[in-house]
């Protein structure tokens, strides 16, 4: 009951443009039942939470996320280092510079590109001066889910990147064969780690 009305009082208060941190907001989208807000001014990002929009903004650009580039790098290391009796790999490292290499290609990194819409998009009950890693996990699957890619890339990225070039169904097809890619990449990662 007091959740209810607790609900209740974020929604009025979110009608007149206001999170309870005090910081003004607006409407961004729903995904199911849950209705998600952004911030009117995006300077009143508290700090903490600042910094994980710019951590994610930095992988988006690298197109690697801090836990694929480590996936790559113990690889190489295996392959480098081998077990005693077994021959150096570096035709493994090789190829993981490859794929490396074939990232920057890439329009976007789309993990990366979900991790920043958790952390601009928020619900009325979240706290938005701080950034919780495993809730924003539930809501990263939830975008997902619905397939949110082609609206966050027209809504968090740089209109110089090009991408608006691209009709929906070729920037859904894209996303899907980049996604397929970056799991045989780290399939590969994984194998000979």
């Amino acid at each position: 009951m007091f959740s209810r009305i607790k609900q209740l009082w974020h929604k009025a208060k979110a009608k007149k443009g206001l999170h309870k941190s005090g910081k003004r907001i607006k409407y961004a989208f729903t995904v199911g039942i849950t209705d998600y807000y952004q911030l009117v001014n995006d300077l009143d990002l508290p700090e903490k939470r600042f910094a994980y929009l710019r951590h994610y903004y930095h992988e988006m650009q690298m197109r690697l996320t801090k836990e694929t580039l480590l996936e790559f790098m113990d690889a190489m290391k295996k392959a480098v280092n081998p077990e005693k009796g077994k021959a150096v790999e570096l035709g493994k490292v090789d190829r993981l510079i490859d794929e490396i290499t074939e990232r920057t290609k890439w329009l976007f990194e789309p993990e990366s590109l979900y991790r920043m819409a958790s952390v601009v998009y928020f619900t009325l009950d979240e706290d938005i001066t701080d950034y919780d890693e495993r809730e924003n996990e539930a809501k990263i699957k939830a975008f997902k889910k619905k397939d949110m890619l082609s609206h966050f890339l027209q809504t968090l990225t740089n209109e110089q990147s090009g991408l608006f070039n691209l009709s929906p169904d070729a920037l859904k097809t894209y996303s899907e064969q980049l996604a397929d890619l970056s799991q045989k990449q780290l399939d590969f990662a994984k194998r000979n780690t």
